[in-house]
């Protein structure tokens, strides 16, 4: 194993990113701590095909990637970004843009090592179900 690690990936995926951004499928609001995306952008990001997985999985981990990328960016927070609440708003592709659910990631403190914070995704849907 290497003294440094190789940030190449990274830095590719922040590129990636940030094309999205200038396409309009991504929306950093950085002193927010919040981000938008279209329901495609979020779902060509992450990888995987077994929708489960996906679930579970693959886009808690791009919602942290996306956090990652929200500190890497001017003017940089620091350390501290991580640790405050982040917010993903999953909106639809076409316009006006309606929201469909957010994704609030949260750190947290583990009931079995208390020392330990572990991330939280809570999703908040938007759906009105009383309507046909």
């Amino acid at each position: 194993m290497s003294k440094h690690k190789d940030l190449h990936p990274w830095l590719d995926y922040f590129e990636m990113l940030h094309q999205y951004e200038q396409q309009g499928f991504l929306e950093m609001k950085q002193d927010k701590h919040e981000a938008y995306v279209t329901r495609a952008a979020l779902h060509a990001m992450t990888p995987g095909d077994n929708p489960v997985q996906q679930i579970e999985i693959d886009i808690p981990e791009t919602v942290r990637r996306l956090r990652a990328y929200a500190a890497y960016l001017p003017p940089r927070s620091g350390w501290d970004y991580n640790n405050a609440p982040f917010a993903l708003h999953v909106v639809q592709e076409e316009p006006p843009h309606d929201l469909l659910y957010t994704l609030l990631l949260t750190r947290r403190r583990r009931w079995f090592s208390p020392w330990k914070k572990s991330d939280c995704i809570e999703v908040i849907s938007y759906n009105d179900k009383t309507t046909k």
